[in-house]
């Protein structure tokens, strides 16, 4: 769907869309976030969570703590259980990318 977004935006308003970027914050190990995306001048991320995933573990936390401490100030998380239908995805992008650059 971001994808899509992105081939339907004029080439200087585009999506960037950065899969599993390795990030270094801090003296830790690298922080790998699903989904880096750059819009309007603005970074966010996206966590993909699947049937493994069973509510956010203490490292999830600190993850998402290190990416807003780097400036990373939107993060959304999406479960592929609750995103069946096209029609969801889109909705969750369209809020992403509205909160995004709010």
């Amino acid at each position: 769907m971001l994808k899509e977004r992105q081939a339907a935006l004029p080439d200087n308003n585009t999506i960037g869309i950065l899969a599993l970027p390795r990030m270094k914050a801090l003296k830790q190990a690298p922080v790998e976030p699903d989904l880096l995306i750059t819009h309007r001048g603005r970074p966010g991320g996206i966590e993909v969570d699947g049937p493994y995933f069973k509510g956010m573990r203490s490292d999830d936390y600190s993850r998402e703590g290190l990416l807003r401490n780097a400036g990373i100030k939107h993060i959304a998380r999406i479960d592929v259980r609750d995103s069946t239908t096209k029609e969801e995805v889109e909705k969750f992008v369209t809020d992403f990318l509205k909160h995004l650059v709010s």
